[in-house]
């Protein structure tokens, strides 16, 4: 597998979201919805996270929680 993680699969995502609907996003991106639907599979096999939450009324974004890497203290010499 491999995920592609490049602007036209944020493009996709974003519209996904802002569509409520992978048809839709494929429609206004003139994608087709199965190619859509892999793009974020693929991104949630690799990062291993439900980013959108799929339900009979459509699809909204998953409120997944990423813990932030944390920043090394800085010592200064």
């Amino acid at each position: 597998m491999t995920a592609k993680i490049d602007l036209l699969t944020l493009q996709l995502f974003v519209a996904i979201v802002e569509e409520q609907s992978i048809a839709k996003a494929a429609e206004k991106k003139n994608i087709a919805a199965s190619a859509v639907s892999r793009r974020i599979s693929d991104i949630e096999d690799l990062f291993q996270v439900e980013l959108l939450h799929r339900h009979s009324k459509g699809i909204e974004p998953n409120t997944c929680r990423f813990r932030p890497a944390r920043a090394r203290p800085h010592h200064p010499g």
